[in-house]
């Protein structure tokens, strides 16, 4: 079986760069069999602490998936329910179901619609229902507009501003509610198919990369270290990359291009 090591991780989204230092290597097998554990399993003695991993997993995701794809000429929405109009303003399978009819009318209008989604239970004042909240690549969308397109009860929009700061707040809350256990085991957020993903760099292509990028401490956001059970001391390092998302894609593609050449491996494989 074949197996990754490294000690250097690097996440690159939009214009956020996240470096990740292990004190001792990480190694996983390269290819993965299984998948998610059916409902129906038995909940392993460790449930509680894979249910934190999983929920902090979908918030580094959500804020990734922002940051690589939204900011300047998008809206951040929010689509309630009217119980008149939608009794079943709890059954997560129908309000799903007439989120998936708004998508469909929304990309009639707008071909190339990329957003990112959530879904949240109000508080009990509120009578727990479900509502949703959305960011989208459109802009100068009007509340009548966005109406005709969402009957089924109220709805919100504002433009997001193109600043960490903004991705970080819609990013915080966003995913405030994703520990509700009235989600379930439902997917804790919803997402076009044309997202662009956070690219990942392991081992040597990820040392090189920082020395390429050449950080500097003024671009440092965040800089913090925690301990790990397998890997020792981690130390966690978040920087702004100050060139525009297409510089930033093209970059990559020479970078990755260049160790091709070289033949050198996204991350170090080992033989066991």
């Amino acid at each position: 079986m074949t197996y990754e090591s490294y000690n250097t991780k690097v996440i690159i989204s939009g214009k956020r760069l996240e470096a990740y230092h292990y004190e001792q290597p990480v190694i996983k097998p390269t290819h993965r069999h299984g998948g998610r554990r059916k409902s129906s399993d038995k909940p392993s003695l460790h449930e509680v602490e894979h249910q934190k991993t999983s929920l902090h997993r979908a918030l580094l995701k959500i804020k990734r998936l922002l940051s690589c794809n939204f900011g300047e000429s998008s809206s951040f929405i929010t689509l309630t329910f009217n119980q008149d109009k939608m009794p079943h303003v709890h059954d997560i399978n129908s309000c799903k179901k007439h989120f998936n009819h708004f998508v469909k009318s929304f990309r009639r209008r707008y071909s190339n619609l990329k957003y990112l989604c959530v879904m949240e239970f109000q508080d009990q004042t509120c009578m727990g229902g479900i509502h949703f909240h959305l960011v989208a690549n459109v802009i100068n969308i009007t509340h009548q507009e966005l109406q005709m397109l969402w009957q089924l009860g109220y709805v919100w929009v504002t433009e997001v501003e193109d600043d960490t700061c903004s991705i970080d707040r819609i990013a915080c809350y966003m995913t405030k509610g994703l520990n509700d256990p009235r989600l379930g085991s439902h997917r804790k957020y919803l997402r076009s198919k044309n997202l662009i993903s956070p690219q990942e760099l392991k081992g040597t292509t990820a040392e090189q990369c920082l020395i390429s990028l050449d950080m500097h401490e003024k671009d440092l956001i965040t800089d913090y270290a925690f301990e790990s059970k397998y890997h020792g001391e981690i130390r966690h390092q978040e920087y702004l990359i100050w060139i525009v998302n297409s510089k930033s894609d093209n970059f990559f593609k020479g970078f990755l291009a260049i160790l091709n050449r070289r033949q050198l491996s996204p991350y170090n494989c080992v033989k066991w």
